[in-house]
């Protein structure tokens, strides 16, 4: 039988070689205060509701899970747990019909981007989402970086983000947040559902990835936009999972 990736954390949904973790309702400020170090104009700070709970892949989705479903891998690396790359937003969807199709009792999509900001959040509101245990580790670094020590947060942070390398890392190889979720800050760059960007054939894309130059290039507030037929090696994607 096909399992995920190995986790860190309990998976709360197996549905074949996917393992999504539960995301409860709830609401977050997304976006960045004023004073965050690294901030861009378009991270302006916004009250959310998510009334809805639903599912969320535990990690980036794998070259394997890609092909597993039906997928074309662009140029298949040596890992089949690294994430896919080089697919386009609409191939997302086409990859989300086949699952829907699969396993007829959920439908599956992109997550908008405030589903995003607040599963990678996890109820926390410092620039790095972090597990409970580590929250007063996270507030030292980032109080050793204010004066100066940039390379303390660094290494701290290189415990949950993949960053300044040449490539993409297998998944699951850092610590999830406290809802179980992993590489949200790094990685690869992850695709999310919203089509009301200014130039209509932009899509927004978040967590930053292994070509962030900086760890300030992977907060939790981080985002960006590409074309929505771009393929990309700094750009994947996860799945939300909701019951029908």
């Amino acid at each position: 039988m096909l399992e995920p990736p190995t986790l860190g954390s309990q998976i709360d949904l197996v549905l074949g070689n996917l393992g999504f973790m539960f995301i409860p309702e709830g609401s977050v400020v997304v976006g960045s205060p004023g004073d965050e170090y690294g901030r861009e104009d378009w991270e302006e700070q916004a009250f959310a509701v998510i009334y809805d709970s639903f599912y969320l892949l535990a990690t980036e989705v794998t070259e394997a899970q890609f092909q597993t479903h039906g997928g074309s891998v662009p140029s298949l690396s040596s890992d089949p747990d690294r994430p896919v790359t080089g697919i386009s937003w609409d191939e997302v969807h086409g990859f989300c019909a086949r699952l829907t199709e699969t396993y007829s009792e959920y439908q599956f999509r992109l997550p908008t981007e405030q589903e995003w900001e607040y599963a990678c959040r996890a109820g926390t509101r410092a620039p790095f989402a972090v597990s409970t245990d580590e929250k007063d580790e996270l507030a030292l670094a980032l109080d050793k970086s204010i004066a100066g020590d940039q390379e303390y947060l660094e290494r701290f942070v290189e415990g949950y983000a993949w960053f300044a390398q040449s490539s993409p890392d297998r998944v699951a190889q850092r610590r999830p947040n406290a809802w179980g979720l992993h590489d949200m800050h790094g990685n690869v760059w992850e695709w999310c559902a919203d089509t009301d960007l200014p130039d209509p054939d932009l899509r927004p894309i978040r967590g930053g990835a292994w070509s962030s130059t900086t760890v300030w290039g992977c907060r939790s507030a981080v985002r960006g936009e590409e074309y929505y037929d771009a393929r990309k090696p700094s750009i994947g994607f996860r799945i939300v999972a909701e019951p029908r």
